[in-house]
């Protein structure tokens, strides 16, 4: 219950934050999860979970980005042009 709390208040300061500092975010995560990859190879790390939850953040804060481009600019869907499958005709045969 605690863990759901945790990501709820994760999604509520996100959601605060302006364009540019989820930029910035994005960016300050992925160069640390890039770090924390170097440590794995060379040192022992104490937390194997951190990388799980680097990759979280980082999808919580780019699924926001993606909300907010798509709430400033929502495409209409077109409709799906479905493509006619006509079976195939029996060929005539040739006489040599």
């Amino acid at each position: 219950m605690a863990a759901t709390r945790k990501a709820k208040q994760a999604l509520t300061d996100i959601r605060k934050q302006t364009d540019d500092d989820l930029v910035t975010e994005v960016y300050a995560l992925r160069e640390k999860l890039f770090k924390l990859r170097g440590q794995a190879v060379t040192d022992k790390i104490d937390d194997n979970s951190a990388f799980r939850k680097i990759r979280q953040e980082i999808a919580r804060v780019l699924s926001e980005q993606a909300a907010r481009r798509h709430k400033a600019n929502p495409k209409p869907r077109k409709p799906v042009a479905v493509a006619k499958v006509n079976p195939p005709r029996a060929r005539a045969k040739v006489a040599k």
